[in-house]
């Protein structure tokens, strides 16, 4: 990628962000609004209110109680987290060279510039020693089910249909927890091709969740390897060369020579990525990750 095409992704990759900082805070916005005020904008007290505004006062034995407590039901529970999915800072860096979070999904919404038919055109394209996205999601309190009701690419010459490392349907985690989109490259021909991933997202009652299925479009290039023996033996890993004798890394590596191999999540206490996905954890750790405690 030259110095031009960079800057140019870098100001797209930061407007993208902006947009979407200032999406989030106007679902806030909005959600505290519809909270303190009618529809007149007058400002109005929870249920069970009376004595001090928000339904706080003080009971018969002098301590402060809600309302809720004072009327004999039961105190409301605060609001717990929704349903969640994002690309976390490290895998958007591998593609655009910038580290940051694209949300798609924020406190059980669909943000709306997803929704936008250019929305690919704002990302810059996927490249060809990348051959997967990571994504995260979790559900929260509330249980979800989803669907990847469409796995499509547009150009199959270039770019076979993406696969999901998680089953097409079923139940979306509580907890967060990272899934893969494999992007495989046809190995036919070089070149750029638009894919689409689809998810259906439904509640326990099997209401699909506003802004559902979802059509996330994004672009990936593949390069076809070309034939110089010589060039090929710098890249490492399977690497070769691409007719700019630049190395183009098999899947999984990364780096000038393809040295770096890929762990996502990152293998932690210590532990090295020897190989896509494997930790090699030090003394003491166990784990995919090297996440288990240490023990003797």
């Amino acid at each position: 990628m030259n110095l031009l095409s960079f800057q140019s992704s870098l100001v797209q990759v930061l407007l993208l962000n902006l947009v979407t900082i200032t999406l989030v805070a106007s679902l806030s916005e909005g959600t505290a609004l519809s909270r303190g005020r009618n529809r007149n904008g007058t400002a109005v007290e929870p249920r069970g209110g009376g004595g001090r505004r928000g339904g706080r006062g003080r009971g018969n034995n002098g301590n402060k109680s809600s309302g809720d407590e004072r009327n004999g039901e039961r105190p409301r529970r605060h609001r717990h987290s929704d349903l969640s999915m994002w690309i976390d800072e490290k895998q958007v860096k591998m593609f655009s060279g910038y580290p940051m979070l694209i949300h798609i999904i924020t406190d059980g919404y669909v943000l709306p510039y997803l929704l936008d038919p250019d929305f690919e055109k704002h990302l810059p394209v996927i490249p060809a020693e990348v051959g997967f996205v990571n994504f995260t999601w979790r559900a929260g309190d509330k249980k979800y089910f989803y669907n990847f009701d469409r796995l499509q690419s547009f150009n199959e010459e270039v770019l076979l249909p993406p696969i999901v490392s998680v089953d097409t349907r079923g139940r979306i985690p509580r907890r967060p927890k990272v899934f893969s989109v494999f992007l495989p490259c046809s190995g036919k021909s070089s070149g750029i091709a638009s894919f689409t991933v689809g998810l259906l997202i439904e509640t326990r009652k099997g209401k699909p969740l506003a802004g559902t299925p979802m059509r996330l479009r994004l672009r990936k290039e593949c390069s076809v390897r070309g034939p110089d023996p010589e060039c090929d033996k710098k890249c490492a890993n399977g690497g070769y060369c691409n007719k700019d004798r630049v190395c183009r890394c098999a899947d999984g590596y990364m780096g000038n020579n393809c040295q770096t191999a890929l762990c996502y999540p990152q293998c932690m206490n210590g532990g090295v990525c020897t190989a896509p996905g494997v930790c090699s954890c030090p003394p003491g750790y166990i784990g995919l990750h090297c996440e288990g405690g240490k023990f003797r």
